[in-house]
């Protein structure tokens, strides 16, 4: 694999995934593949031989069956049905009728499924990372253990590491490594100039090692901000996987759409920042988050301990397994939100 992306994306786009179910065999395999799994035939079989365009994660015959990636599946009747591993990455669900199915494992990071019905369904060990469940019912789901960040597959298939959720310590390393020369801290002091100046931040960090694909967000990953004065950036769409922000200031910082995987925020000022459909895992004890906006935010194993929320608004944001007591919760606007366990505590000493 030739670049890292958080560390290791996949080399097939969201948009060459769907297109891929536009040709005639691809959409008639597709029926095939839902009338199987209606029936809890193997619908495996019906995708075999399906073209992939993105091999790399398909080097196991068990896994490249599964592939359902980008499938346009809204309003899919599939009530009951075992989906078993499926892998749904960039899937449309929307309004699709998935009650009582069986999705253990299931590969859903980035699936639609708005208005979605998943009542009484199985995900556990599902990754459920970045999906949009606005609107979809989850009465009596089955959530345990959903925080698999990792491809469906046999226990023997090796991990892969997707989006920077669990990256390798040599990856993560490398990407911190690239801060500590000369030039690594001199482009990251123009960078963080150009953020609260409202200057060109993408300009300055050019020339960055292992720098993220175009198209992407500001590549702050793994980026040593503690303490940092940034009230005030405008850092949208920025990369922070792995990035330590201890005891930074990010007073109305501009972080709509930020990846946060594996970020230390902790006992940083955010208040009225906005934090707007950012996702990831990161910890933000003792954090100051009043005002601060986490508006449709996907976030899981997150750490609220000792935060300061009055005033923050997390309407229509998706909380799995974070650590947030319900006193906290209680001072914000939680309206839409999905919070799954509620009022999760830390687990004792």
């Amino acid at each position: 694999m030739s670049e890292l992306h958080g560390v290791f994306a996949p080399c097939a786009s969201a948009e060459q995934l769907r297109e891929r179910w536009l040709d005639p065999t691809a959409r008639d395999r597709l029926a095939a593949t839902l009338r199987a799994a209606r029936r809890g035939g193997r619908w495996q079989d019906e995708l075999s031989g399906l073209p992939h365009l993105d091999e790399v994660f398909h080097e196991d015959d068990a896994l490249s069956g599964r592939d359902l990636r980008g499938a346009p599946l809204d309003g899919a009747p599939l009530a009951g049905a075992d989906l078993r591993g499926a892998d749904f990455f960039h899937a449309s669900l929307h309004a699709a009728d998935l009650s009582g199915a069986d999705l253990r494992t299931a590969q859903l990071e980035g699936a639609d499924l708005r208005d979605a019905d998943l009542s009484g369904a199985d995900l556990s060990e599902a990754n459920l990372l970045a999906a949009d469940l606005d609107g979809a019912n989850l009465t009596g789901a089955v959530l345990d253990g959903a925080l698999r960040s990792t491809r469906p597959g046999t226990a023997d298939h090796a991990a892969v590491a997707r989006h920077g959720f669990d990256f390798p310590p040599a990856a993560r390393e490398a990407l911190r490594a690239r801060w500590l020369t000369t030039d690594g801290r001199r482009t990251l002091d123009a960078a963080l100039d150009a953020a609260r100046t409202g200057g060109d931040v993408a300009e300055e960090l050019a020339g960055l090692d292992l720098l993220a694909p175009d198209g992407d967000g500001p590549d702050l990953r793994g980026a040593p901000l503690d303490g940092r004065d940034l009230a005030g950036a405008r850092l949208r769409g920025v990369l922070l996987d792995g990035a330590s922000a201890v005891g930074a200031v990010l007073t109305e910082a501009d972080l709509t759409g930020a990846h946060v995987l594996d970020a230390d925020f902790s006992r940083a000022d955010l208040r009225g920042a906005d934090l707007s459909r950012s996702w990831g895992r990161a910890s933000f004890a003792q954090a100051r988050l009043e005002g601060t906006r986490l508006c449709a935010a996907q976030l899981q194993g997150c750490d609220f301990r000792g935060v300061a929320m009055a005033g923050a608004d997390l309407r229509a944001a998706t909380l799995l397994y974070c650590v947030l007591p319900d006193e906290q919760l209680a001072v914000a606007d939680t309206e839409g939100a999905f919070i799954s366990p509620h009022g999760m505590q830390p687990p004792p000493p």
